[in-house]
C-alpha cells in the first residue's frame, strides 16, 4: 500500500478540510436526492470520487 499523500503531483491539495466540508455537505443537502445520497456517500465513508460507480 502506497503513503498517503496531501498534494497531487502538480501541487495541488487533495483533500478538503473541515469547513470546506461543512460547505461542501450543506451545498450537496440542496440537491436532488441521487447527487446529495452520493455526495454524502463519499463524506461519510471516506471514498473518492473515482471509486464509485454511477450509472
Amino acid at each position: 500500500m502506497g503513503e498517503m499523500l496531501l498534494y497531487d503531483d502538480q501541487g495541488n491539495r487533495l483533500y478538503l478540510n473541515a469547513e470546506e466540508m461543512k460547505g461542501f455537505l450543506s451545498a450537496a443537502r440542496q440537491k436532488p436526492a441521487r447527487d446529495r445520497s452520493i455526495c454524502e456517500t463519499l463524506h461519510f465513508t471516506g471514498g473518492r470520487p473515482f471509486e464509485l460507480r454511477c450509472p
